[in-house]
């Protein structure tokens, strides 16, 4: 079984949120235009950091209990530059749909072999980049996620 990052990113793509694209790491954009924000997608340059594993039994270390604890890092576009005037006009509603995300998320208790899951705001909102260059408001958020290590 080992560590589940792919079922846990996966369960969070899974998520229902009203107004907001989640995308899996199997589907992360290449680019992105006005027309599918808002979106939520694993960042590409660091979508899994602070990996680690600590025993948590005594034992073999076939059977000792071990829990894994990572990050998870998404960005979350809300609208592209220039389709709003100034981040004031977007920021109402680009936080009401940022805390939709991270109370789905925070509210999930069936994420497939995840034990805990804690979001967390990894950037302020302002003006991120896209895929392709292109410059949106938005921000970017992090979930710590802690899980069992189930020996295969």
């Amino acid at each position: 079984m080992g560590v589940k990052i792919a079922s846990v990113a996966t369960a969070i793509a899974g998520l229902s949120v009203s107004g907001v694209s989640l995308k899996d790491i199997s589907a992360i954009p290449e680019q992105v235009d006005q027309r599918q924000c808002p979106i939520l997608f694993p960042d590409p340059a660091g979508f899994v950091t602070g990996l680690s594993i600590s025993r948590e039994t005594l034992g073999l270390d076939s059977v000792a209990g071990k829990n894994v604890n990572y990050t998870l890092n998404y960005i979350y576009l809300h609208c592209e530059v220039g389709t709003v005037r100034y981040l004031t006009d977007a920021i109402d509603t680009m936080v009401d749909k940022t805390v939709l995300v991270l109370n789905a998320i925070a509210d999930n208790s069936t994420v497939n072999g995840a034990v805990d899951l804690v979001p967390n705001m990894a950037g302020e909102f302002g003006q991120i980049e896209g895929p392709s260059g292109n410059t949106f408001f938005g921000c970017r958020i992090s979930i710590a996620v802690q899980e069992f290590y189930e020996v295969s």
